[in-house]
């Protein structure tokens, strides 16, 4: 799980501070999330890569701040969550 949540974290960053299409790169991000969470359904950091992905590239905030509050729940020690969460 945590090779899929690093491949999901990586196409995020890769948007952002690169040249990889937003489209692009939130589709790859959110297979290698959800084949992260089919491996560890409690893995908070595929949790949180869902949230970002629900919250800024599908629109559904509410989706997205449900998946990071249950992250925060489940590693309250998260600072990327806490972060994003804020």
């Amino acid at each position: 799980a945590a090779g899929f949540v690093g491949l999901a974290d990586t196409y995020l960053l890769l948007r952002e501070f690169n040249s990889l299409p937003p489209e692009t790169a939130f589709r790859r991000a959110t297979i290698a999330a959800d084949r992260a969470l089919a491996l560890d359904p409690r893995s908070h950091r595929a949790l949180r890569a869902k949230a970002f992905i629900s919250y800024w590239s599908e629109g559904n905030r509410g989706e997205g701040l449900r998946l990071i509050e249950r992250a925060i729940r489940l590693a309250p020690q998260d600072a990327t969550a806490q972060h994003w969460y804020g």
